[in-house]
């Protein structure tokens, strides 16, 4: 039986005939009729989608997170395997559906600002910025152009001063050509003071 022919989605079509499929991180994602996708199905499994909120509950209940293998290692992602009594129960396969859908696309409209459309950033330092616990534009103000620097620079050889430059741009608006030699004295000063050894990925 092919993967697609699977219990779960045939649980899934029973309660959504609309639902469509598309292979998606390894395995089948499974879409809603308005485009969004609410859960994967890989080995006979079935994954539903997490918001901010709900990804707190799974993990406190031990539902096991879905991750697959890429070339630089292992992705994880934010669905997370549903017991399969819940599947197996119509009225209630259908409820969790719904409360995904809705979740989602409720978090979906409620877009924050990329760490990539501020001034000096761009995607590639989007993904350094994410490999220090850095997602979005929030956690960057938090931790600051010093802090996000200097956890940058422990990790990655290549990182210049010019990053904090950057990066204090990014925070307060304002291309980084335009730093002055105040601010820049000000960020030095900082990024060599007493307590840059205890900076961790901890705010």
């Amino acid at each position: 039986m092919s993967e697609v022919n699977s219990t779960p989605l045939n649980a899934i079509k029973a309660v959504m005939p609309l639902a469509y499929t598309r292979p998606m991180f390894g395995g089948i994602g499974v879409f809603s009729e308005n485009k969004i996708m609410f859960a994967l199905i890989h080995n006979g499994n079935l994954y539903v989608k997490s918001t901010s909120e709900s990804e707190k509950e799974y993990i406190r209940q031990n539902y096991e997170r879905y991750s697959y293998d890429k070339k630089k290692g292992t992705n994880k992602t934010k669905y997370f395997s549903l017991p399969k009594e819940v599947y197996e129960n119509n009225c209630h396969l259908k409820k969790t559906i719904i409360d995904i859908v809705n979740s989602v696309s409720m978090e979906k409209s409620d877009i924050k600002p990329k760490l990539r459309n501020l001034p000096n950033l761009k995607i590639s330092t989007e993904r350094l910025l994410s490999k220090v616990s850095v997602y979005d534009v929030e956690t960057l103000k938090q931790y600051g152009a010093v802090k996000t620097y200097l956890l940058l620079k422990r990790q990655f050889e290549t990182i210049t001063i010019d990053m904090l430059w950057s990066l204090d741009g990014a925070i307060n608006g304002y291309h980084s050509s335009l730093i002055t030699d105040e601010r820049k004295e000000q960020l030095l000063k900082k990024s060599n003071g007493p307590n840059v050894n205890s900076y961790s990925m901890v705010a």
